[in-house]
């Protein structure tokens, strides 16, 4: 049988081929009376997907079931490091420069595309100070991906000389996408903190939480 420019004809044997590499898809394929099949087919809940390159052999079918199926990644581990802390010293006031790294990787679908976003929160717990929040910071990656918040905190020397009790939270909001279509498919959320006595000399950490899930 003749192939015609940019469109290929697949027998039934290269038809049923692509339905036994994939069972998922047996709904989704359906060969013509005549055994013939031409044009588009849709796999599960994949897009549809032209049919102008499929050798007949059916050596190209995994390439096919690559573009028309999502990978939904099974877990993702998240790994939130300690943080530094710069000092500098003014006469009244002193400024803690806060950076802390994390990182979330896939366990399964690692061709992703993965992107976090990190932020650093700082608490006084005597009210000695405001909130403070630091800028959100993104970054992305294949499979896993890695990112730097960083805070920077006010304290008086008054409060810095008794040592000022706070928490320091960071927060990392992460998401996997389809490479080929960009639909998001999976979110998660980790956070870890620590209780630490702010004095003039850096921090004295009292405590901290392991890295584990928001709300946890």
């Amino acid at each position: 049988m003749k192939r015609t420019a940019r469109t290929i004809v697949v027998v039934a044997a290269a038809a049923a081929a692509l339905v036994a590499f994939n069972p998922a898809a047996n709904a989704a394929v359906t060969i013509p009376s005549d055994d013939v099949y031409v044009g588009t087919v849709s796999l599960g809940s994949g897009p549809s997907v032209d049919i102008t390159d499929i050798d007949p052999t059916g050596l190209l079918i995994g390439e096919i079931n690559t573009l028309a199926h999502t990978c939904i990644p099974k877990s993702e581990q998240t790994d939130i490091s300690d943080p530094a802390a710069r000092v500098y010293n003014g006469v009244t006031d002193s400024i803690y420069l806060w950076s802390d790294i994390g990182t979330s990787t896939l366990s399964t679908c690692t061709g992703d595309k993965t992107c976090i976003t990190v932020q650093l929160f700082d608490q006084a717990l005597d009210d000695s100070s405001l909130p403070t929040q630091g800028d959100p910071t993104t970054a992305c990656g294949t499979g896993s991906a890695s990112a730097m918040a960083q805070a920077v905190v006010d304290y008086t020397n008054l409060n810095l000389a008794t040592g000022s009790p706070h928490t320091l939270t960071m927060v990392l909001n992460g998401t996997a996408a389809d490479p080929n279509t960009g639909k998001t498919v999976a979110a998660w959320c980790a956070q870890r903190t620590w209780t630490y006595l702010a004095t003039l000399v850096g921090p004295d950490y009292l405590g901290s939480t392991p890295t584990e899930k928001c709300g946890s």
